[in-house]
Formats: structure tokens, sequence, C-alpha cells
């Protein structure tokens, strides 16, 4: 699902300031360890978010997850808020990778990039086709997801959004701090 918006990226214009920062180390790998733990956080903290709608669900529904017949509509709805979850938190952590770690998220900067919106768009209708075209479903698994459904999907979305803007605020301030006392 993500696939269309991770590609349209290549499209981003430039931050305003980006002129007026002081180039990266050219000896510092782009994957470092600060960047294989922000991708190792946010992707648990993205599963975690889909398990829980999952058991959510089965708790809203009065049904045991434990001992649950998974060839019931119950469970491809279960499994495709799951994956809706994962879709959505995605998107939003899409979002934040355009901007620099600390940054806010909704500057006018967020609508500079016109193909990254249409590569959502793409992306939502290949996912509703996929959630509610009948002739679609019995390959994928999947069931028709109702407005609760759709609600804490996109709850837990906005949830990951403010905790990973929350944790790079907090590191960049240590940051900060570590610069001024160096």
């Amino acid at each position: 699902a993500e696939l269309f918006p991770i590609a349209s990226m290549g499209w981003d214009p430039a931050e305003g300031d980006l002129m007026h920062e002081r180039p990266r180390n050219l000896k510092e790998h782009i994957l470092n360890r600060a960047n294989i733990w922000d991708l190792a956080w946010s992707g648990a903290l993205i599963g975690t978010f889909g398990y829980l709608n999952y058991l959510l669900y089965f708790i809203r529904h009065d049904l045991n997850a434990q001992n649950f017949d998974k060839a019931t509509v119950a469970y491809a709805t279960a499994t495709t808020l799951t994956y809706v979850t994962i879709c959505l938190c995605q998107f939003g952590n899409i979002m934040m990778r355009r901007v620099k770690p600390g940054h806010k998220l909704l500057t006018p900067y967020l609508w500079s990039n016109k193909k990254l919106f249409g590569a959502f768009g793409i992306s939502i209708t290949l996912m509703m086709l996929l959630i509610y075209a009948p002739f679609i479903q019995p390959y994928f698994g999947t069931a028709g997801l109702h407005l609760i459904d759709w609600a804490t999907a996109l709850v837990a979305a906005i949830l990951f959004v403010t905790i990973r803007q929350s944790v790079f605020r907090f590191r960049a301030r240590n940051n900060e701090k570590a610069l001024a006392t160096s």
C-alpha cells in the first residue's frame, strides 16, 4: 500500500532552509545506529498498534481471539483491520520522514509534493478495492470494515505520529544540550 507514496517522495522539493544547515559528515553512513534504531522502534510501534487493534476488535465483539475459527467473517474483518491500521500508520510514517527530525509536520511544506498526494490517492483506492470489492475479497481474505474499525485504525495512526514526533522533539532537545555543553 505504501509503495506509490514512497516512490513519489523522489519528487519532494528541498525544505526552505536546507542551504543554511551544516552538511552531513561524509564519513557517517546513512544507515547508522541511530537510523537503524529509529526504523526498528517505528516498525515495532506500528506492529504493536496493528496487533492492539486486532485484539480490540475481538474484545469489542466479545469474541475469544485464541480459540477462534479462522474461516469466519469476523476473523477476516479483524485481520483487515490490522492491515488498515498498519497502512495508515505507515502513511503517517512516510509523511513524517519528509521533514527533518523535530520539525513540525503541519507546515506549508506538507502540501509541496502534489505527486505524493496523488500516490496516496492511488494507494487508498487500491486498499478500498482490496477491502470492499467482493470479487477480490476471497483472494486476499479481507472483509469490509465498519466506521468504528476505521476510527480505531485512524486513532492508532494519529497516536503513532504523535509518539514519533514527541520522541524526535525529545531527541532534538537532547542533541542541542549536548552540542551546547561541548
